[in-house]
Parts: C-alpha cells; structure tokens; sequence
C-alpha cells in the first residue's frame, strides 16, 4: 500500500499517512514538479508547526512542504499539505556567470557543487563547453545547460540525471477505448496543436513519452509527446491511480 511519509528537518518521522481525502501529483516536461494531499488531522499531523520544515516520501521520491492549511467542518479536523519537489531547492542558490569546459557530467558536477544535489552514475563523456549568458538560480542555469546540448532533466530525490530522451521513445498507442475525456486545442497564431485527455488509470504512459493518438472522432491521428500529467490517487486508501490527465503536444527541448 503506498504511503505519505511526513519527516521534519533532524529526519524524525512526524506521521505516516496511507487513507486521504484527496491526492495528486503533477509532473510537466518542463520539470514543474508538485505534490498536493488532504487528510484527518490526527496521527502526529496535528504536532506540525508553521516554524518547522518538513519532507514527504512518497512513491520513493521526496518533496518540501511548502504550505499547510489545518481546518474543521462539524466535528472532524482537517489538514491541507501541498508541495513542491526537492529539486526545487536548487532555486535557492544564485549563480553569477558560470562557464566551464569538459565532459557533460564534469559540467553537471560543477553546477551542482554545494548544492546537495549529486549527478546520477551514468557516464556523459561528450566534451562541451558551457557559459550561462546571466546570472540566475541553479535550476535555471541546469535546465538551460541541459536544454542547449539537447538533454532532458530527471529529478529523483537527490540525483539529477541528464538523458537525450525523457520517457519511452517508442511510440505508445492511445486508442478511442482508452480515453474517458478529449479536448482538443488550436493556437490559430502558430497552428500548433494539443490535446488534454483524461484516460484509464492503467494506461500505461508518463511524462515525456511519445504516443500515437488515435481518435477518430476528432480526426486525430498523430505521434505528440506528453508534456504534462496530473495523477489523482483513490480516496481513502492510497492504492493505485484513479485517474490520469494528460496534455500531449510536439516536444520542445529549448
């Protein structure tokens, strides 16, 4: 059964949390990155102070409490929890005009010096030369790096791993018989197309991975990528997705 772990700052375990009112996770191409839960007020929950920090574990990843919000309607106690993922930290530290010659990983090592952030173990041995046009936080100046020698970001806990291709390469079917809801949209200033679907939970597709979608109906028959998703979790018990949005649309690396 999976589990919200909520930890403070000295790593003591402040409640463990597996029966919500309402959960979701949203996770864009473009590395926005956040997690939103409620649940009852109690099993250590009700201890959380607005002066403390506190992490949540959850699906072996780890986020920031960013906002609490304690509530009561009748004779039950509520709490709202939302989040932002770890890697957000990264904007905390400026950098002022960072240049630096050598391997990929020997760029990425550099940039996340003193952060707390570790490269992932796989070896980059393309050579590059790297300069940030200005001064920003690091996350800025990371994904700008990345961006500029066609790489993709992957945030896991502490790892940071660059990776040509985001998600399944291979192109996924999506079929009329795997789609609840469909929306498409124009931008009649570009022609660019997208679509935002809701599918079954058991669709087996995420961020970053190219799909085939079929829908007749609209007249859609094209291979896009997904830029974003948003996971809503089954109330009361944490078992599985109980429904998925997605917006598909042409990939952008810069």
């Amino acid at each position: 059964m999976k589990q919200l772990v909520i930890r403070d700052s000295n790593e003591n375990v402040i409640a463990k949390v597996s029966k919500v009112l309402f959960c979701s996770t949203e996770d864009t191409l473009a590395n926005a990155n956040t997690l939103s839960f409620t649940t009852l007020l109690e099993g250590g929950l009700e201890r959380m102070r607005e002066e403390m920090r506190y992490t949540v574990e959850f699906e072996n990843d780890l986020y920031d409490i960013v906002s609490f919000k304690k509530s009561m309607s009748g004779n039950l106690c509520f709490i709202e929890i939302s989040c932002e993922h770890v890697s957000y930290r990264l904007n905390d530290k400026k950098l002022e005009m960072y240049s630096k010659t050598g391997t990929v990983k020997d760029v990425l090592a550099g940039l996340l010096e003193g952060t707390g952030f570790n490269p992932s173990s796989e070896e980059l041995p393309r050579e590059v030369t790297y300069s940030s046009q200005t001064s920003g936080t690091v996350r800025a100046v990371l994904l700008d790096f990345a961006g500029s020698f066609g790489y993709e970001v992957v945030f896991h806990r502490y790892t940071v791993s660059l990776v040509p291709h985001r998600g399944e390469a291979k192109d996924t079917k999506i079929l009329n018989g795997n789609v609840l809801e469909i929306n498409k949209s124009i931008n009649v200033n570009d022609g660019t197309v997208s679509y935002t679907l809701r599918v079954k939970p058991k669709c087996p597709i995420d961020v970053g991975d190219e799909v085939h979608l079929v829908y007749e109906r609209l007249g859609a028959s094209m291979t896009m990528s997904v830029s974003w998703a948003l996971r809503e979790f089954s109330t009361l018990i944490l078992k599985q997705d109980s429904l998925r949005a997605l917006t598909i649309a042409r990939r952008i690396i810069r």
